[in-house]
């Protein structure tokens, strides 16, 4: 719901006086939106990732091999 906010204001933008300045400004926000989002993310799962290998005694391939649901959870 949140990304098609922000495509719509995409689409609206261009009722606006200068419709590539709205446009551009819109896109660094989705931009900044989706970094903040992933970065977190992202770190999250290499802890987790590394934690298991460590907790389990494994190596640390194995255990990305076998956490990759995470991966597939976000798709």
């Amino acid at each position: 719901m949140e990304w098609w906010s922000f495509e719509l204001l995409v689409l609206l933008s261009g009722l606006l006086p200068n419709p590539k300045l709205e446009t551009s400004v819109l896109s660094i926000c989705l931009n900044t939106g989706s970094l903040m989002f992933m970065v977190p993310y992202g770190l999250c799962t290499s802890i987790y990732i590394y934690m298991v290998s460590k907790r389990k005694n494994r190596p640390l391939r194995e255990a990305i091999e076998n956490n990759t649901w995470l991966r597939d959870l976000n798709l």
